[in-house]
């Protein structure tokens, strides 16, 4: 096999390779050709001459692959990997060594971060993760063989909106508190409504407006028109506009709606300020997020769930009507002072 960086001449080639592999492993998630590119190039923080490899055949065909991106951060550096060996060629170790090979890259590019321009950022933990669904159990022998240790654990639920889909509930919420559309003007204080309702979660790290864009108001999954924000008319934000205690973004992943054969509305975020936990503000958000996937024809709606979310989310989601899919496991080497954050 010959092995190089993975660049956008390789997408065809990498999409084919994927597909592969997902009609293979059947997971809950199926990236497209947009997908491929977004992970290859999108961020300012992305290096695919160093930090992907695509291994290819006697005939160019792709054969496997493998992904490593190190993510800002300010509290933990996190390093996501992702990777796959075309299921005709498995065990013939070439999983192991595109492991071996994106461990090694994951490292080297922490202790890279270590030599920059701020010397704080040795003293900040880290934690090198890989994640796949739990039904994939040569991959758990593949990551605890290499060291690596299951950390934590996810759920894929979902609900049925349509047919014998039980009545999508209507939550009224606490005088003061409205919730409307999620428009434009509302981008900023929506994030940063979003980094401190997510400051104390596990693993997570504050957006900054680059990441917010990409990832969340500016993908091309976003729709805004499903998203919502409950606004406090009795407070303002430093702009002068009611404050927004809460929020949900949501999103249409259509790449998966065939492999699935439903239509499904996929809420991405929602997250709650501290100062107004406790007021029904969350599943508000979740039945108006259903009554629009409903009005837009879609089957289901889907989360992801992290299983050790001490917020009480799993239960919330479970009196809502959602039910587990699919569970993924996360496996992961980390530096001291990383366990918990």
């Amino acid at each position: 096999m010959v092995w190089r960086p993975i660049s956008l001449d390789d997408i065809d080639n990498w999409l084919e390779l994927v597909g592969a592999i997902d009609a293979h492993d059947d997971p809950d998630q199926r990236p497209d050709r947009d997908d491929l590119i977004e992970e290859l190039i999108n961020g300012s923080h992305k290096d695919p001459v160093r930090d992907t490899l695509i291994g290819l055949d006697r005939d160019g065909v792709a054969r496997a692959f493998g992904h490593v991106e190190l993510l800002p951060g300010k509290t933990l550096r996190r390093v996501f990997m992702w990777g796959g060996v075309h299921p005709d060629w498995r065990g013939l170790g070439i999983g192991r060594e595109v492991l071996r090979w994106q461990t090694e890259r994951a490292r080297e590019a922490l202790a890279e971060q270590e030599i920059g321009d701020d010397p704080e950022i040795a003293t900040v933990p880290w934690r090198i993760m890989v994640n796949h669904e739990e039904k994939l159990v040569d991959r758990s022998a593949l990551c605890q063989s290499a060291g690596y240790t299951a950390i934590r654990w996810f759920h894929t639920m979902i609900r049925p909106l349509r047919d014998t889909a039980l009545p999508i509930p209507l939550v009224a919420l606490p005088d003061g508190l409205q919730l409307g559309h999620w428009t434009e003007e509302l981008d900023e204080a929506v994030r940063l409504a979003h980094n401190e309702a997510f400051a104390r979660h596990w693993g997570s790290q504050p957006r900054d407006q680059e990441g917010w864009k990409i990832w969340t108001t500016g993908h091309r999954t976003f729709r805004r028109d499903w998203s919502r924000v409950v606004l406090d008319t009795t407070e303002t934000d430093a702009t002068g506009r009611p404050a927004v205690a809460a929020y949900l973004s949501a999103h249409a992943f259509a790449q998966n709606w065939v492999a699935k054969g439903l239509k499904e509305g996929h809420v991405d975020l929602i997250g709650v300020r501290p100062a107004w936990r406790g007021r029904g503000l969350a599943p508000a958000l979740l039945a108006e997020a259903m009554h629009a996937y409903v009005a837009s024809g879609m089957d289901t709606a889907g989360l992801f769930v992290d299983t050790g979310n001490a917020s009480g989310a799993l239960n919330l989601y479970l009196g809502m009507g959602f039910h587990v899919e699919h569970t993924s496991v996360a496996w992961a080497l980390e530096s001291p002072g990383a366990s918990g954050l």
